[in-house]
């Protein structure tokens, strides 16, 4: 991937998304905390829960925005070696239309698409 500007635009993007990703992290804890805070001794099951499932439901949401999180910063420290947008799997380059749909990918559309051929056989 030598195209300077392309680079350049990616690595913006990524970090515009990881600030945001961090943004809601971080509200999501501060939700977290005053709900706990607020939170008295329930008075019966619904309240709990009621509660168990929000909790489950922030778990779940920080979980994939984690994840999320790791694949840019895996992809920005791909900018910085000079491997972004070449395939893991054929070393060949990613479309850049593929990268601009899907920025953190670390597999061309060829590659992807024998990996999900592969994983629907497998049922």
């Amino acid at each position: 991937m030598d195209d300077a500007r392309f680079l350049a635009r990616m690595e913006q993007r990524l970090q515009e998304e990881k600030r945001a990703i961090l943004k809601r992290l971080k509200a999501k804890q501060e939700t977290g905390a005053q709900i706990l805070e607020n939170w008295n001794d329930p008075s019966d099951l619904e309240d709990v829960a009621a509660f168990t499932q929000e909790e489950e439901i922030f778990r779940l949401l920080s979980e994939r925005e984690l994840r999320e999180l790791q694949e840019i910063q895996d992809a920005l420290r791909r900018i910085r070696e000079g491997t972004y947008g070449i395939c893991r799997r054929c070393k060949r380059e990613i479309e850049r239309e593929r990268l601009e749909i899907l920025p953190t990918t670390e597999l061309c559309q060829g590659c992807a698409q024998r990996d999900q051929a592969r994983m629907d056989r497998m049922g």
